[in-house]
């Protein structure tokens, strides 16, 4: 479940937590990131995946109503990338994003901080349902989806700076209570080290 580290949480107001999740830390971005993720951003095997609807990291150093941007570090609190959310143009559907760095690629790390964010969308954001978007192409993107409990639910085309224009991409959604039944789930399900 969520694991609030009060030893990391920041001093200003509008941090308001950090997470510690196996080997990582989400926390609130500061200004020393913005050289390494300005770096992370400039791969482009990271960034043709991504849509304009992805968090930023213009984006990441303001303060948005409604919306949640966290950079996931290492324990050592070197950043690998962002996750966030933020609600869609009318409003109306908040829409994950995440990019890592492409060494963090096949770890475990999205899955990883991806379910924590939920956690703390659903929890404490009071978030009722999250929508994410995946690049047809991008099958890794699909799966971890998937993993978070993430149903399919349609395709459609969306902004990509990377390309400067339309991608196609794949829509996926997950309700408070689908999160709620896998998580209630998870705490009945033995260990598989169990006898």
């Amino acid at each position: 479940m969520l694991d609030i580290d009060k030893s990391i949480q920041q001093e200003e107001p509008d941090s308001i937590i950090a997470l510690r999740t196996g080997a990582l830390i989400l926390r609130s971005p500061q200004s020393c990131d913005r050289d390494k993720l300005a770096a992370i951003a400039a791969n482009p095997r990271v960034t043709k995946n991504l849509s304009n609807e992805t968090c930023s990291l213009h984006a990441t150093m303001a303060k948005h109503n409604k919306s949640r941007t966290m950079v996931i570090a290492t324990s050592a609190n070197q950043p690998l990338g962002l996750i966030g959310y933020k609600p869609d143009m009318a409003q109306s559907n908040q829409f994950l994003s995440l990019w890592l760095d492409e060494a963090c690629w096949n770890r475990g790390y999205g899955t990883l901080a991806t379910q924590a964010m939920l956690d703390l969308a659903f929890s404490k954001d009071d978030v009722d349902c999250m929508f994410a978007l995946a690049r047809v192409s991008s099958m890794a993107s699909k799966r971890l989806l998937e993993k978070c409990g993430f149903q399919y639910c349609g395709t459609g085309m969306t902004r990509s700076a990377f390309y400067k224009g339309m991608i196609p991409t794949d829509r996926f959604k997950l309700e408070r209570r689908v999160w709620q039944a896998l998580r209630d789930w998870n705490h009945l399900t033995p260990n598989k080290g169990a006898a």
